[in-house]
């Protein structure tokens, strides 16, 4: 993947300095196996650009008509999902 420069968001000081959280997160997926039809297929080797939550600071999202992606840093490291 190229070298992207950052843009920041707002701050969520559960994983990131003040002024370090970025807008954006970047989700590749591999090994992934294709459920039965109607399921799309696999998105293995596809990047997704998720943008930050304008709500919930340490959330970031991507939504298509096909795929929702999400990402959230939750208080305790072990939940994060």
């Amino acid at each position: 993947m190229p070298d992207i420069p950052h843009e920041y968001g707002d701050d969520c000081l559960l994983k990131f300095e003040p002024g370090e959280t970025p807008k954006y997160l970047y989700a590749r997926f591999s090994k992934l196996e294709t459920c039965p039809p109607p399921a799309p297929t696999a998105p293995n080797d596809r990047v997704f650009k998720l943008t930050q939550d304008p709500e919930l600071p340490c959330c970031w999202e991507y939504f298509s008509d096909e795929w929702y992606v999400s990402f959230e840093y939750l208080q305790d490291p072990d939940l994060s999902r």
